[in-house]
């Protein structure tokens, strides 16, 4: 029987604790973007990987947590062949330019 999977182990399981999405994606590696970066991906728009801060090159092909600079959660992205495409999208709401 399975007892552990990545970070997460049977002994650490409490029913009463519901683990927060970014704990809970902690094993992907994150990157930032700033506001237009968060706005770009929240539409569906690819960033080129020189747009966001973090450990990520055009070489590498990763999936990555999107973090905006406050370090919140914003989307899930792949990155590939030098560009950040959002995979899924945790939007918040947005001040209007």
């Amino acid at each position: 029987m399975r007892t552990r999977i990545g970070p997460f182990d049977l002994r650490d399981a409490d029913p009463e604790r519901v683990v927060p999405l970014g704990e809970a994606l902690s094993f992907l590696p994150a990157v930032e973007v700033d506001d237009l970066g968060e706005r770009a991906l929240a539409n569906g728009r690819a960033l080129p990987v020189r747009a966001v801060r973090g450990q990520l090159t055009e070489s590498r092909d990763a999936i990555v947590r999107v973090l905006d600079e406050q370090g919140r959660l914003v989307a899930v992205a792949e990155s590939r062949d030098g560009l950040l495409r959002p995979a899924l999208v945790f939007p918040r709401l947005l001040p209007s330019s």
